[in-house]
């Protein structure tokens, strides 16, 4: 291989990474400001909720890395309760990523209530309870 062909074959390659880097930023669509979590390491927590449940029916803690992940390259992220009763994150992702600290977004489908928030070591929301759900549906939040 030539000297011209090895410049050219690098070039190539740093144009692919280059344009790589620029859909996985537009996909994941982060916000345009600094966020209070970048650089800590979070996780995304989600619980569903239905009505007459004094837990969660669906609980789960991802690392926030996996999920940009997923929806960098077009999965897009599903949690199935019953049958009919789906929420998709990448819906949401924006919405969530632009929440202040220690805030939840609350989603509504089919009597069931999604309830997403981004928490750090040092950042973590009060745990959801019984009451605080029902207080929640009593005010209406998130329809």
């Amino acid at each position: 291989m030539t000297r011209k062909q090895t410049v050219l074959l690098v070039s190539l390659l740093a144009f692919v990474c280059l344009a790589i880097g620029i859909v996985w930023t537009l996909r994941t669509s982060p916000p345009t400001h600094k966020a209070w979590w970048a650089g800590k390491d979070p996780r995304v927590r989600a619980e569903v909720w239905e009505p007459g449940k004094d837990m969660a029916t669906v609980g789960m803690t991802f690392k926030k890395k996996t999920l940009d992940t997923m929806i960098g390259f077009g999965i897009s992220p599903t949690v199935d309760v019953d049958h009919g009763k789906q929420f998709r994150f990448k819906r949401l992702w924006k919405e969530l990523q632009a929440l202040p600290p220690r805030e939840r977004l609350v989603m509504r489908e089919n009597d069931a209530t999604l309830y997403m928030w981004i928490e750090t070591d040092d950042v973590k929301p009060p745990p959801l309870t019984a009451e605080l759900v029902a207080a929640d549906s009593a005010r209406g939040w998130g329809n």
